[in-house]
């Protein structure tokens, strides 16, 4: 029988810095693809610390071992700008507005991700004069609106001569990459009466390179920002960008890009109002993605550590500072 996971350790850097604020000698990893296997090894007593997925929260509930935080990590769909139907912006906004996000994420995904409304997350990043937060700042730039939604496929169906269409919407074949897609087809078809979505769920590395030869019509994804600032996230969309698998391509957009990285690159409330002018652009006016959720995360740690973190941005889990009891 094959293995079931691979195990590596880290062990103590005695030449560190700060060696004296680590308190483990090393720590253990087990790496695991099916989180039902790192629920078992959790529960068994073998792991102290397991990331989850919807499938087994459940198994957990009022545990006082289970937490749920939300990360910066955001889902989206890329609608493919080299495809005719799909270059439309009134079959875009329809789509971006004909399904429940709330519904997806306390119903179907269940582990602390909340509705996303715009591109950039909540708790990334904050007004420089106010410190109001970014997102509740700029507020909500697309929504679920099924009435509006239908209004704008009346539109599409027009322009694009068709009263009915046939899309495949590309998922990557983890549980909650297939999960989406099974709930944004129900919606999208529920809503939009004549649109029909075919679904293709295959490894991310596939769905990857799918998206970057433009072999896809709609595309389910996520993306971890590398830092925390709204610019990591609209840096992806500049026309010529090498992961603008979609194809926006809006010279207005691509200025206001040039402008938040030059002229106003020293002037902080500018700079934030040109992010905020430039992510309204792509959202609101252009729909060049369909936001869908802000990524929670949930996990389980054993109540005799102590001192675990986890961190937004690069690797997940920070060992440093944690303590056995």
């Amino acid at each position: 029988m094959a293995n079931l996971f691979l195990q590596f350790a880290y062990q103590k850097n005695n030449k560190f810095w700060d060696k004296q604020s680590v308190k483990l000698d090393s720590v253990s990893v087990r790496v695991v693809k099916d989180s039902g296997t790192a629920a078992n090894l959790f529960n068994t007593g073998k792991v102290d610390y397991a990331a989850l997925t919807s499938e087994n929260l459940s198994r957990f509930t009022n545990n006082k071992a289970l937490h749920q935080i939300t990360t910066p990590t955001i889902g989206y769909l890329s609608m493919n700008f080299n495809r005719s139907a799909t270059a439309n912006v009134h079959l875009r906004r329809a789509i971006a507005e004909s399904f429940d996000k709330g519904k997806f994420a306390k119903n179907v995904l269940k582990d602390g991700s909340t509705a996303l409304n715009g591109l950039v997350p909540s708790n990334l990043s904050t007004n420089p004069k106010t410190g109001k937060d970014y997102r509740k700042d700029t507020g909500n730039l697309i929504t679920f609106n099924p009435t509006d939604a239908k209004a704008e496929w009346a539109k599409a169906q027009q322009e694009l001569g068709k009263s009915s269409l046939t899309l495949t919407l590309l998922t990557a074949d983890t549980e909650d990459a297939k999960n989406a897609g099974e709930f944004l087809q129900g919606q999208i078809e529920s809503h939009l009466p004549g649109v029909h979505i075919t679904l293709k769920s295959i490894p991310v590395a596939q769905r990857i390179a799918l998206e970057r030869s433009g072999d896809y019509d709609i595309a389910f994804g996520t993306w971890a920002p590398d830092f925390d600032d709204p610019i990591n996230f609209l840096d992806v969309y500049q026309s010529t960008g090498q992961l603008n698998f979609s194809k926006y391509n809006s010279k207005a957009y691509d200025a206001d890009l040039a402008k938040i990285h030059g002229s106003l690159a020293s002037q902080p409330e500018a700079r934030y109002q040109a992010i905020q002018q430039a992510e309204t652009r792509m959202i609101k006016t252009d729909v060049a993605i369909a936001p869908v959720y802000q990524v929670g995360l949930s996990y389980v740690q054993n109540p005799k550590t102590s001192g675990l973190s986890i961190i937004p941005f690069g690797s997940t889990v920070n060992y440093q500072y944690i303590e056995v009891k």
